[in-house]
Parts: structure tokens; C-alpha cells; sequence
């Protein structure tokens, strides 16, 4: 803007501004450009390159000094509209530290820059999370927290921010140790209220990147992070700690228990009109209502009756909406269950939610082999599988890579059916149960089919049984029809019958009518 380039311009010029504009307009190094401020004219350089090489050709501490004026022009000029500007504001500011650091010892008038371009960019960076922009705010934010003072209770709660956008971009390693240093930093600042809370986001990642410990373990860590935050408090803290309670009680079996933690954050978070946390909150319910005892007419109903709440949470609505594409397959809705699997994909991917893409198989791909699509179902977890390792998780990768094992196994690709579930296995955790349950049902086939019949039995018996512990209502149907599969095979068609009865029994409970059909012509034959 005309206006930009005098107050950047020296006094001595400023009256010929307007005049060398024009003369570079026709020299056709500029152009005019819309204006975005009333009363003033706009330019843009005619190509980057012109633009880089007058840029380059500035000393550092002129460059310092234009950015400045160029961060107080702005300011004044946007006036009730700055927080459109602030990650321009910010970036200026910070280019202006960062050139006067270069040039010598930081004084105080440096250190008041960095903070002031620091809360420039913080402030972007949350108007990102506030509209879904991951991408956007993992940069800003992290920009923001190198400017900032790291003693200070706002550092602590941009980390804290930080953490939770660095894991929907599928940066888990970073995140981890980002969580570790925040957890360092509220010890030696006795900061108890962002000590709990990074302690209870913590075994979530910490299971993503290391499954050596137990997931009873982690439960109990979070736990306890929860009952300190109560002690001191603050609820809304505790609600947000309770992510992870849910989470790591669904990741045990205790489906239904871990749907009741999610129904409760969502009421409290509608009772409190947090906006924020209810986003957060109802990503958690799906899988429950999926997997767990919930009938699939009442799930489909409950997830549906959650979606107008958040519409305008683009995030939000990809995460409710994902659960619905198997649901809608059981009951043999399969147009709708593709537009739904279509629609949230989509969602997805415009907020930049790597992580989540690559997760979503666990509720595409049960879609894609009702369906009777198996080609489907492999492509789209081998992506995942291939995202999961590019990231560095060992705890989700565990369970897909047996998902990958299954469909594979279907195909009859028994070989490599093999590999991926003796991957997962190494990779899980001793009490995944999804993990512990999924690598026996696909070995149990494998060896079936070779003629190993007595392991193979042992397998899925062993499989059924800890399925048995668990609310995961179609793991145990499917666990009891690869035991029948298995004693088929084995020549016992009288207890096959009784277990794929016993499977019937368990699809019919949930709904699954698809299943159901499939089960009882199984049964007849």
C-alpha cells in the first residue's frame, strides 16, 4: 500500500512516493493490486524474484528496522480489524527480533519485541484452533512459544495447545516430547494445574510411541491426573483430563463404561457452554456406540441427533461423522454409509488431520468388507499402515496392522496374512486387548488352513475367551465365527454350529443385519 511504503520510506522522500510508484509501475517492476484499506492505493511486485533480490539487497538491521514501521503502519491501519492481521503483525514483529538478534546481544527493548510478536502469533495461532486449522496453528503456535518466555504460566498453556495440534497433524514424536518438556517446566514451577494435564495427555502419547508399559497403567495415571485437578478445582480441567480416562477404559474392553465418561464430558460441557470442550467431547462417543453393546438403531440415532450441536466445527463434524459408515453398513445402508465415509475423508482434509485420516480405517474399512469389497478394505489400510509408520506409532499401528492381517487372511493371502499379524503383535502392548484378540483370530486361520488344527483351536478358543472380557460386541461375534471356521475345518461341524449360533446370537444383539444374514446361512449350510 501507498501508505505502508511512506511511513517506511525516509522523511526526505516521502513527498516523492507517489511519483516513484508510477515510475516503477511503467518501468513494469510493479503493478497495481486491490486495495484492502479504504482511501489508499495498492502494488504488488510484478514477479518474486524482483521482489527477493530489493529485499536482499537491504542490510539486516534496515530490514529490522522497515519490518517494525511496517508492524506499526499496519496496526494503525487496521484498527477494530487487527486480529485478521495478527499473523501478518506477527511475522513482521518477529522478522524484526529475530534480524536484531542476529545483529548483536538481546537488550530490553529486543526481549519486549519477541514478547509482543510472540502474543501476535499466539493469538493467530488460537484463532486457528478455534477454526479447525491445524496446520495453521502447530506453526504459529510453535513460533509463538520460541518468542515467549518459557517461565511464564502463558508459555505453559500455548504448550499445552501446541501438544493437542501436533497430534491432529500426526506429529506424535514431537508432541511427546514437547509434553515431557511442559511437564519438566509446571514441576519446577509447581504449576500443579498444567502438571496434571500434561500428565494426563501423556499416556495417550506415550502409548502411540512406546507400548512397553501396560494400558492398565496408563489408565491409572490418568486417573490420578483427573483426581488432582478435582482437588484443586477446576472441572474444566478435570473434563479435559477425562479424554484420556475414556480413551485408555475403551482401549481395556469396558466399551460401554468408556460411552457413559463420554455422554458425561458432553453434558458438562453443554451445562458449561464450552463451546471448545463439547468439540473435544464428542469425538469420543462413536467408537464406543460402534464397538460396544449399544443397538445400532439407537447408536446411528444418537450419533445423528449429536451433528447440528457442532456443524460449525469442521473438525468435529468429521469426527462424529466417521463412526457412521459401519453402522449404516449393518443395517445394509451401504449408499449412505459411503456418502458419510466420503463426507467426513473430506473434512479431514482440509483441516490437515493426518492422525485421524489414517485411523479412520477402523471404521471405513468394517464398511468396505460388509460391503463385500475387500480390495477396498486392503488399499485403505495399507495407506494407513504406511502414515502410521512415516509418524512413529507403535500403539494404533499395533491393531491396524492386524485389521490388514484380517482382510488379507479373507483374501486368502494367508502368507502375508501371517506377517502382518506377528507385526502387530510385536508392536502392541501385553493387555491391548483388540491387539491380543485380532493376531490369534488371523493366526488361528493360517494354521486351519495348513492343516494345524489343534493350535489352531487353541488360538481361537484363546482369542473367544479374552474377547469374552471385553463389551466389544462384534469382536466376540467374529471371534466365536473363526472358531467355528476353525472347528470346521477341523472336521467338528456339530461344535462350529454352536459357535457361529453363539455368533448369531451376539450380530443379532447389536443389530447387524447384514451379519445376521450372512451367520444363518452359514448356519443352514
Amino acid at each position: 500500500h501507498r501508505g505502508a511504503v511512506t511511513r517506511l520510506s525516509p522523511d526526505r522522500d516521502r513527498a516523492q512516493v507517489r511519483t516513484r510508484l508510477l515510475a516503477l509501475t511503467r518501468k513494469e517492476l510493479i503493478r497495481p493490486d486491490r486495495a484492502q484499506f479504504v482511501g489508499e492505493d495498492a502494488f504488488r511486485f510484478r514477479h518474486l524474484l524482483i521482489r527477493d533480490a530489493a529485499y536482499q539487497g537491504m542490510p539486516k538491521e534496515a530490514r529490522a528496522e522497515l519490518h517494525l514501521r511496517f508492524a506499526d503502519w499496519l496496526t494503525e491501519q487496521a484498527g477494530d480489524r487487527l486480529p485478521e492481521y495478527e499473523d501478518i503483525l506477527g511475522y513482521h514483529l518477529e522478522q524484526a527480533y529475530r534480524y536484531r538478534a542476529e545483529l548483536g546481544p538481546v537488550d530490553e527493548e529486543g526481549r519486549t519485541l519477541a514478547e509482543r510478536a510472540g502474543r501476535m502469533l499466539a493469538s493467530a495461532g488460537m484463532r486457528a484452533v478455534a477454526r479447525d486449522d491445524s496446520h495453521a496453528s502447530t506453526g504459529l503456535l510453535g513460533r509463538a512459544l520460541e518468542l515467549l518466555p518459557a517461565d511464564t504460566a502463558e508459555w505453559r498453556e500455548l504448550c499445552l495447545e501446541l501438544v493437542e495440534s501436533l497430534v491432529n497433524t500426526g506429529e506424535f514424536q514431537r508432541a511427546g516430547d514437547l509434553d515431557e518438556k511442559l511437564l519438566r517446566r509446571a514441576r519446577e514451577t509447581g504449576d500443579r494445574r498444567v502438571e496434571a494435564l500434561a500428565i494426563a495427555g501423556h499416556p495417550f502419547l506415550a502409548g502411540a510411541l512406546d507400548t512397553s508399559k501396560t494400558e492398565l497403567s496408563r489408565l491409572e495415571e490418568s486417573k490420578e491426573a483427573v483426581r488432582v485437578l478435582e482437588e484443586m478445582g477446576d472441572h474444566r480441567g478435570a473434563t479435559r483430563a477425562m479424554r484420556t480416562v475414556g480413551f485408555m477404559t475403551f482401549v481395556l474392553g469396558r466399551v460401554d463404561e468408556s460411552v457413559a465418561i463420554a455422554r458425561r464430558r458432553i453434558d458438562e460441557a453443554r451445562l458449561a457452554r464450552d463451546a471448545r470442550e463439547l468439540r473435544l467431547a464428542v469425538g469420543a462417543i462413536g467408537g464406543g456406540l460402534y464397538y460396544g453393546s449399544a443397538p445400532v438403531g439407537r447408536a446411528i440415532e444418537e450419533i445423528e441427533s449429536i451433528l447440528p450441536e457442532v456443524a460449525d466445527s469442521r473438525i468435529a463434524t468429521a469426527e462424529v461423522m466417521l463412526h457412521l459408515p459401519p453402522l449404516y453398513a449393518m443395517q445394509g445402508r451401504f449408499d449412505e454409509a459411503h456418502r458419510a465415509a466420503d463426507r467426513s475423508r473430506l473434512l479431514l482434509e482440509e483441516v490437515g488431520g493426518r492422525f485421524r485420516l489414517a485411523t479412520r480405517v477402523f471404521w471405513s474399512v468394517p464398511m468396505h468388507v460388509l460391503a463385500g469389497d475387500l480390495e477396498a478394505a486392503e488399499r485403505e489400510l495399507r495407506e494407513s499402515v504406511a502414515t502410521l509408520e512415516a509418524i512413529g506409532d507403535k500403539g494404533f499401528l499395533s491393531t491396524i496392522s492386524c485389521d490388514l492381517a484380517e482382510v488379507l487372511a479373507k483374501r486368502g493371502e494367508l502368507d502375508e496374512a501371517e506377517r502382518y499379524a506377528e507385526y502387530g503383535r510385536s508392536l502392541g502392548a501385553t493387555d491391548d486387548t483388540v491387539t491380543l484378540i485380532e493376531w490369534r483370530a488371523v493366526k488361528a486361520k493360517v494354521l486351519a488352513e495348513r492343516g494345524e488344527t489343534e493350535e489352531a483351536e487353541r488360538l481361537a478358543r484363546d482369542a473367544v475367551a479374552i474377547a469374552e472380557g471385553t463389551d466389544y460386541l462384534t469382536h466376540r461375534a467374529d471371534c466365536l465365527m473363526r472358531l467355528g471356521e476353525v472347528l470346521r475345518l477341523a472336521g467338528k461341524a456339530e461344535e462350529a454350529a454352536d459357535a457361529v449360533g453363539r455368533a448369531l446370537e451376539l450380530y443379532e444383539r447389536k443389530g447387524n443385519e447384514v451379519m445376521a444374514a450372512r451367520v444363518r446361512a452359514e448356519l443352514a449350510r
